[in-house]
């Protein structure tokens, strides 16, 4: 070098403190520069320095790192902590909330609750966190870094600030509110979904599958009304983010230009590198600082019901007898009650009295107020006037717990579930109710009741579902057991409480009769009589000169630029999307555009243009042809190219106007491209009199004002079709004018490119809170109904057999894919399984090509700020040199337009990710949905109503979280290629030693990927066991209660859910040290590149230039590493999710044996052998069938009656008729055009 040692020392020791950072990591030191002046005793003496300042910074690394991963696992620590506490508040506020709470709000809201929102408190709430803290420091670092080194920045950075502040402002009150209507919309789904797999024999019977699938279409279609703008969101506020951080890249980059000579050229690149890495810090800041808050809904969500009501306190503290009650006696004072404030009142003014061990009989026609009674003195509703008094003691006095402990009741609804409060020796593991009937069941209820032996118990219609012998031992088994006890028995049988001692007859929620059966049946005008007598009812592209172009001070294009590439670009653009224009054309399916003054005078423009590019083309001829001053080749192509690109834009507006598309994003890019190149090549002609004559300077400069002009006009939007040639206005299935279309619809292309479309919502959501008719109809190509249509056309193709096959054996129905009657002859064949991956591949694959190929020509495009860095070090680093100044202003708008071209491009690939998932997890939402409706009941077995909305829930939506980091599959790879050949330039083959270290951690990250996979296989089994059991306690809550055993529920939810936590929290530590460890892997890659590149040569120097421009490579490389372990993750947690759907999407459906022939019988069943279980469970293991070898004939007009003991087949055999069971062999058919009826028991 020119400078003297200590200068050198001087220099070295100020790169020694010099460090760079990115977003997302610790900190990469900048080594000492070895003079290659020195001698052998200074290289060595300078080589042991930078052998200690390698090792001091290395300990420095290492330090930092163990406090980031302290850091990160405290967060761990306290979200898992935090959503314990969450679900356990959740757990006994709902266990504690009255039965009215239960009877006004959706099983499903409550259950995504409990699936939804504590998934986003046990994952995404620590990662939002993580994230939000070290891009937050990140930023402070940068800002803080490029203030020291030019000052004059903070005059740019506080106005930009300000303008960042509104921005997000704007954004987080909108986003916020758009989240919170996602969440209310998404429970409808799953309520729906739970409400269907209860009833879906009812439903199977009743032929209404279109009916519901519509309905759930229907609900998915809302909750994509406020998922999309939601999505959208970001992408409106990532373009508005990277245009202000762009600015101040620019600034930084220009006032480092204008301070040259006086700026190191260390500074320099310090300041500019740290300056290239605020654009994606800011946007990921405000981003994640919006996340945060959308994901506070959910903790919003879960505290709102952690504050509902409670019923009253467990434990009074007052001393209550042993054995209280010991003689059963009850009384009703005046007692008035209703469900809810607001409703009328049931029981009004009730009075009577009952005796100690009196056997009290309680009937009343439907919504006289029976099963209000027994809630009342279960205290399920709480008294509005009046007394309940049991032995003396006023209930309202007693605790909850105190006083449903020390009463019994069967219900009509049994549930059945295994528990801690009795001992198990007392009840067979066997009969937990997964294949029993009702009548069985409801013998264990039962049963249960005899152990638990209290004074009091209520029967609540108990014996409805079993048949009359069994109901007469029923009954003598409460007459024997509970012979000292009070019985209050509620019947719609009327003989089953004939042996009461008395007989209660309620009406409109008051006593209207109470005395002895006997003697209310003798009185004919008694509501008792005629109860009795009404008994027995159911219901149911040398083109320059350097020294002309770029060595000089006053630049300008050579004719072969402008007559070649500045004509090339654009025209090669359009036609290589011409295709693209074509095929988008045919696919509209709308009517023409009428001719109006916006399409009539962009099509003269066009044609005007056309017209005077023909004119210059044929006077290029004359020239070449008949007058002696013959123009370049390059010249007379490109006007050929012009015209025939211009014929070609005229035929795009017609046909665009033809086909009802309004605006187009190609042809606004192809003008703007021509009216970049114009601009040039006008400003060129208009300096050099020489090129061009001037009458064809005349023309060109023409031809400019008519691009800019159709550049306008295309710069807004044509008015749209009336409707769809099919007559849907693409939103409703029919032209509804009902409808609010999305204004994306109607915009120009610009407009969409900003998504300044959104901003009237974003606004509205700041001025007043956002509602769903605020929001926009879903667009006709992403309702459900239609996704799913085009979705299942591979998936039958995939999971069945071939089509054709399917169809001719009745298997397929063409419109919507739902089974239908076979041949049964033909059903020996099995189906194959399928793959849900390969079939969302195989559907949508051409939806994420696009997007895909420019993200990987945006990760490209990245790698040019490192070469435009080194650049700008160089200019200014050579003072002395003649290099023009105009060259660091082509440099600093050349780093804005690489990273504005970036910003739009991940802005369309966000947008078009985002419709993606949107749509993939529509048609999985449904498909869950249609194979619930046709699943078998021998599959049921395997699965829970909790298990399939965890896989809607989850499942479903982790195809749309991997699509974000599916593209770094191939853009990674080319990525880091492309750095490590540049690094190569840089550094020779030192850059090997840190890539040889880089392979070594690949095992590493594979195992890690592994090991975090397998965390996530046993947390997903817990958690569909928890949801499991969560769905099976609120659908019977009520007998929950009357049996007081929510402590033991609630234990049995927070053991299970103490386990999973468990999980979460060893899975969130070992990923923190993995993401820690894999995010210092670029360091020692620079690191060991570094040292490797100074000892292998004592001549290599480490300049200002060679530091940064390898640094910023390196950050690049950091990029694709970091984020390969979360693609791997992503695609971990995929396929997870993926074998859940397969196995879920290959559970056995019904068979359809079922067959609707012409026949004279109306039924009929021959040899019919029907099984619960497996038909080879029967055929090849000998199980035993549940019927067996019937015969069955039932003529038209027929009332049959089907009559046996308990479990002896009855309900078995109306579903085998319904197609609800496996039929084994023998033949069934319901004759043709017969309409089904099915009034079921529950």
């Amino acid at each position: 070098t020119d400078k003297t040692d200590g200068d050198d020392d001087e220099e070295a020791k100020a790169l020694i403190r010099r460090r760079t950072t990115t977003s997302t990591g610790p900190t990469i030191p900048t080594p000492t520069p070895v003079d290659s002046g020195a001698t052998a005793g200074a290289e060595k003496k300078d080589m042991s320095k930078l052998v200690a300042t390698e090792t001091a910074e290395t300990g420095d690394v290492k330090l930092a790192t163990i406090f980031v991963c302290l850091g990160w696992t405290s967060i761990v620590t306290g979200t898992l902590s935090a959503s314990k506490s969450l679900h356990q508040r959740l757990l006994r506020a709902t266990m504690r909330a009255p039965m009215s709470f239960f009877d006004t709000t959706p099983l499903g809201r409550v259950l995504n609750r409990f699936s939804k929102d504590i998934d986003i408190l046990d994952s995404l709430m620590q990662m939002t966190m993580r994230v939000l803290i070290n891009t937050s420091f990140s930023v402070l670092a940068t800002i803080i870094i490029i203030s020291i080194q030019t000052p004059i920045f903070l005059a740019v950075f506080f106005p930009v600030m300000i303008i960042y502040y509104f921005v997000q402002k704007f954004y987080v009150v909108t986003s916020r509110q758009l989240k919170r209507l996602e969440s209310i919309t998404r429970s409808p789904i799953y309520s729906h979904f739970g409400e269907t797999v209860n009833g879906v024999s009812t439903i199977r019977a009743y032929g209404v599958n279109d009916r519901f699938i519509r309905e759930s279409d229907d609900r998915v279609d809302r909750n994509q009304m406020c998922f999309y703008p939601n999505a959208i969101a970001n992408c409106w506020l990532q373009v508005r983010l990277e245009v202000l951080a762009n600015c101040l890249i620019f600034c930084a980059a220009l006032f480092a230009v204008l301070a040259k000579g006086t700026m190191d050229p260390g500074d320099t690149g310090l300041s500019i590198s740290y300056a290239m890495n605020i654009t994606m810090a800011l946007n990921m800041c405000v981003r994640m600082f919006a996340e945060m808050e959308n994901n506070v809904v959910a903790v919003e969500r879960v505290d709102e019901y952690c504050g509902v009501e409670s019923e009253a306190e467990w434990y009074s503290g007052q001393k209550i007898p042993d054995n209280w009650p010991n003689k059963g006696c009850i009384q009703f004072t005046e007692y008035g009650t209703k469900y809810r404030e607001g409703l009328d009142l049931v029981l009004k003014g009730v009075d009577l009295n009952v005796k100690e061990g009196e056997k009290i009989g309680i009937v009343g026609r439907t919504g006289a107020g029976k099963s209000s009674l027994t809630l009342a003195l279960f205290r399920l509703i709480e008294a509005s006037f009046g007394r309940i008094t049991i032995d003396g003691i006023d209930i309202n006095q007693l605790g909850l717990q105190e006083l449903r402990s020390r009463l019994t009741i069967i219900p009509q609804d049994p549930f059945l579930k295994q528990f801690s409060t009795l001992r198990p020796e007392l009840i067979f593991h066997s009969l937990r109710g997964e294949n029993l009937s009702v009548g069985q069941r409801q013998l264990i209820c039962l049963s249960r009741a005899l152990l638990r032996r209290t004074c009091v118990l209520i029967l609540d219609e108990a014996t409805a579902a079993v048949d009359l012998e069994t109901d007469a031992l029923i009954q003598t088994t409460i007459r024997s057991k509970f012979s000292r006890c009070t019985v209050l028995t509620i019947a719609h049988r009327i003989h089953t409480i004939m042996d009461s001692d008395r007989v209660l007859v309620l009406n409109d929620g008051r006593v209207a009769e109470f005395d002895a059966p006997e003697v209310l049946l003798r009185d004919t005008n008694s509501i008792f009589h005629s109860l009795a007598r009404d008994a027995g009812l159911g219901q149911l592209c040398n083109l320059s000169n350097n020294d002309v172009s770029w060595n000089t001070a006053s630049p300008t294009l050579t004719s072969c630029m402008t007559d070649t590439v500045m004509v090339w670009i654009p025209s090669a653009f359009l036609w290589i999307c011409l295709p693209y224009v074509i095929i988008d054309s045919l696919r509209a399916h709308r009517y023409h555009i009428p001719w109006n003054y916006y399409n009539g005078s962009r099509l003269i423009t066009a044609l005007t243009l056309t017209m005077v590019t023909l004119i210059d083309f044929i006077l290029l001829l004359c020239r070449e042809f008949k007058w002696s001053d013959s123009p370049t080749v390059a010249h007379i192509l490109s006007a050929g190219v012009y015209c025939l690109t211009r014929l070609v834009l005229c035929a795009v507006f017609y046909t665009h106007r033809t086909s009802g598309v309004h605006c187009s994003g190609i042809v606004w890019i192809y003008l703007f491209l021509s009216t970049v190149t114009g601009t040039f090549t006008t400003a060129v002609y208009a300096t050099a009199d020489d090129m061009r004559q001037s009458h064809e300077l005349i023309l060109y400069v023409v031809q400019y004002v008519l691009t800019v002009i159709l550049l306008l006009f295309c710069s807004f939007a044509d008015r749209l079709p009336d409707q769809s040639i099919d007559g849907s206005d693409g939103y409703g299935d029919k032209a509804n004018t009902n409808h609010k279309v999305c204004p994306k619809e109607h915009v120009s292309f610009p407009s969409r490119l900003t998504f300044n479309w959104l901003t009237a919502l974003v606004l509205k959501g700041w001025r007043h809170p956002l509602t769903l008719n605020d929001l926009w109809a879903v667009r006709s190509v992403d309702r459900t109904r239609n996704v799913f249509r085009y979705f299942n056309k591979y998936w039958k193709n995939d999971k069945y057999m071939d089509r054709h096959e399917l169809t001719a054996i009745g298997l397929l129905d063409n419109k919507d894919g739902i089974k239908c009657v076979p041949d049964t002859n033909k059903l020996g064949k099995k189906l194959r399984n399928g793959n849900i991956f390969m079939v969302v591949c195989k559907a949508f694959w051409w939806y994420f090509l696009p997007p895909g190929i420019l993200k990987l020509l945006s990760d490209i495009l990245q790698l040019a700020n490192p070469m435009i860095l080194k650049f700008v070090l160089l200019l200014i680093g050579f003072t002395t040199s003649d290099e023009p100044e105009w060259h660091g202003y082509v440099y600093a708008s050349l780093f804005v337009f690489t990273n504005v071209f970036q910003s739009l491009i991940t802005t369309y690939n966000t947008q078009r990710m985002t419709i993606l998932g949107m749509r993939i997890r529509t048609c999985l939402i449904s498909a869950v949905y249609r194979k619930s409706l046709i699943l078998s009941n021998f599959a049921k077995k395997d699965t829970t109503t909790g298990e399939i909305v965890n896989i809607m829930a989850v499942d479903c939506q982790r195809f749309s979280d991997l699509l974000p980091w599916l593209s770094f599959l191939w853009s990674a790879p080319v990525q880091m290629a492309i750095s490590t050949y540049l690094l190569y330039n840089e550094l020779g083959v030192a850059v090997f030693g840190g890539l040889a270290f880089m392979l070594f951690t690949i095992p590493l990250t594979l195992y890690g990927a592994r090991y975090i996979k397998s965390f996530q296989m046993r947390q997903m089994k817990l958690k569909d066991k928890r949801l499991k059991t969560m769905n099976e306690i609120l659908n019977g809550m009520k007998v929950l209660k009357l049996y007081a055993w929510e402590e033991a529920f609630i234990e049995i939810i927070n053991r299970i859910r103490s386990k999973e936590v468990s999980l979460l929290r060893k899975g969130g530590y070992f990923s923190t040290i993995f993401i820690c460890i894999a995010s210092n892997i670029p360091f020692f890659v620079a690191l060991i590149s570094f040292g490797v590149y100074i000892a292998i040569d004592s001549t290599n120097v480490l300049d200002a230039s060679k530091v940064f421009v390898s640094i910023s490579l390196f950050n690049l490389l950091r990029i694709p590493l970091m984020m390969i372990p979360n693609m791997i993750n992503g695609l971990i947690m995929t396929s997870v999710s993926v074998k859940r759907l397969n196995k879920f999407l290959d559970f056995e459906e019904l068979s359809g044996y079922v067959s609707r022939d012409e026949d004279k019988d109306m039924v009929l069943v021959e040899r019919g052998v029907f099984t619960w279980e497996s038909v080879d469970d029967v055929r090849l293991k000998g199980n035993k069938p549940c019927i067996d070898g019937l015969d069955m004939k039932i003529r038209d007009g027929m009332f049959v009656a089907v009559v046996g003991s308990v479990g002896s087949g009855k309900s078995s055999l109306l579903s085998a008729l319904l197609g609800e069971m496996e039929c084994v062999s023998g033949r069934v058919n319901i004759r043709c055009g017969a309409n089904i009826a099915y009034v079921p028991q529950l």
